[in-house]
């Protein structure tokens, strides 16, 4: 694939651009609550995937039954709180800033539904991106490397021209399969060998170190 210099960059949300784990664990704990059930302990690094897989990780034994009432308690509560403990990460308003000044495209391609997805996107005034796209958007649910997939298709974005930065090797993955560079920042949610082994072309920092990756390299 030709690459060159970076027109567009799609950016993974939780554990990014914004750190939410005290939010969702608080939510999921609630929801663990609500049916009796005890959970295994909620790290951070559970963090990411989508709701089922998260559940899956933390009680594998769980049964189809109680994930879907999980599920829907933590449903429940997370599209009714204010997300008061959920915050933009160091850097990266800066960097959008900046980005926007470079004529750069940004997009946001997250596992999180539509709607939690807006309310934090209008309390943190995370505005300026051309497309906030969700799994729940459209007539069936999508992976991360199918919204992105869609994305290119829909804005004709040059992949040899378009960055994917995320957190987990998951998001490297979603880039790789739809030939993009893929840039990781190390203070996400992410396991670090598992990174590692993905193989990122860039690992970042903090956000800000984005701005001098694309200055050094594509400016």
């Amino acid at each position: 694939m030709n690459h060159g210099p970076i027109e567009s960059v799609i950016f993974d949300l939780d554990g990014t651009l914004i750190d939410s784990a005290d939010d969702i664990i608080r939510c999921l704990n609630r929801a663990y609550d609500s049916i009796g059930i005890s959970p295994l302990e909620i790290k951070r690094s559970h963090i990411g995937p989508p709701l089922k897989d998260i559940i899956q990780k933390v009680t594998p034994d769980i049964g189809s039954d109680n994930a879907e009432r999980i599920i829907n308690g933590f449903r429940k509560c997370y599209d009714s709180i204010s997300h008061e403990k959920t915050r933009i990460k160091y850097g990266f308003r800066k960097t959008l800033d900046q980005l926007s000044s470079w004529g750069i495209r940004t997009f946001i391609v997250t596992n999180k539904p539509q709607k939690p997805t807006r309310m934090i996107a209008d309390k943190l005034r995370l505005t300026g991106f051309s497309e906030i796209l969700t799994p729940d958007i459209g007539f069936r649910e999508r992976n991360k490397a199918e919204m992105i997939t869609d994305l290119i298709a829909h804005w004709n974005l040059d992949s040899g021209r378009t960055l994917m930065v995320g957190d987990t090797e998951s998001d490297v993955y979603a880039a790789r399969k739809n030939g993009l560079r893929a840039a990781v920042v190390r203070n996400g949610y992410g396991c670090p060998w598992k990174i590692a082994v993905s193989s990122p072309d860039y690992v970042l920092k903090t956000g800000r170190d984005l701005i001098y990756l694309l200055s050094d390299n594509f400016r």
